[in-house]
Parts: C-alpha cells; structure tokens; sequence
C-alpha cells in the first residue's frame, strides 16, 4: 500500500481551489490567493498540470448516456433564494450592530476612505493569522480596486493585475 504524505494546510487548500479553479468556480480574490501560493510552491504547480491535463482529457470523452430514465430534483426556486439571501444579510446586519454597540471591535485601519469609487469586496484569513482584504469599483469598474495584506500590525497594499473583471 502507497503511503501519502500530508500536505500543509496551504497545499491541501490550494489543491482543492484548483479544482474548483477548473470548474470556474472560484471568486476573483481567490484566484488572486491560489496565483500568490503558486507562485512559491512547486509542488503545488506541478498539481496544477495534472489537474489541467486530467480536466482536458475527461472533457474530450463523449458523454455516457443513462440507461434508465431519471429527472434531477430542482434548485431552489429564485424566491427561495431571495428570501435565503435576505436572511443572510439581515443575520449579518445583526451581528454587525452588536459588535457596533457592544464595542466588542473597532476599526483598525479605512481602505481607500480617500477613494469614494470604490468599496471592500472580499476577505480571508490565512492560517498564519494575517487578512487578506480586497477592494474593487462599486460598479464592478475594470481597473478600480485592490488587494491588502495585513499581518503583525502592518497594512501592505499588493500590486495585482488589474483587480476588477467580470466573468
């Protein structure tokens, strides 16, 4: 039996966005993390091109097609969703008014308050304990926005391409 190594919670996480990646289903501040992990880690580049190879080949064989008859239940209908969102943001607003008037947090450091077309957009926190916080065009703008690091008490805006592009 082929024993297997355990991969660095970075790896095993960048292995999975991968295949999400192929699949389009990974936000652009993602991609923007899964690009930075590649680029200093060799083993996981090297996964990379399997993955892309192996996306390639399964997408080149035809289509199997059922022996039987079946029909897949249906999503969720757009109301359902509405009220689903609704829900999540009211949750979200609710605990954001806590912590307002508890004074459980305060803010720390404005991104781009001097900026008024553009707004925060996505955030993350990587393992080490640092945050990852993008910001792009209110209107979703080509060229608008950017991506911040914050580790150890310092804020460092990181160059990307440009941030902003619609799928």
């Amino acid at each position: 039996m082929r024993k297997r190594a355990i991969l660095p919670a970075e790896c095993a996480q960048a292995c999975q966005q991968l295949s999400l990646r192929a699949d389009r289903e990974l936000s652009e501040f993602e991609i923007v993390l899964l690009e930075a992990h590649l680029a200093v880690c060799a083993d996981c580049r090297a996964f990379e091109k399997g993955v892309a190879g192996f996306t390639t080949l399964l997408r080149a064989v035809p289509l199997e097609q059922p022996i039987v008859a079946f029909q897949l239940p249906r999503g969720r209908s757009r109301a359902n969703a509405l009220v689903a969102s609704s829900l999540r943001a009211g949750s979200a607003a609710a605990a954001l008014a806590i912590v307002a008037l508890t004074g459980l947090a305060t803010l720390h450091t404005a991104l781009e308050s001097d900026n008024a077309a553009t707004r925060s957009n996505d955030g993350r926190v990587h393992p080490c304990g640092a945050l990852w916080v993008g910001t792009m065009g209110r209107q979703a703008e080509k060229g608008l926005g950017a991506i911040y690091h914050f580790h150890r008490g310092e804020l460092q805006r990181r160059e990307v391409a440009p941030v902003s592009r619609l799928r």
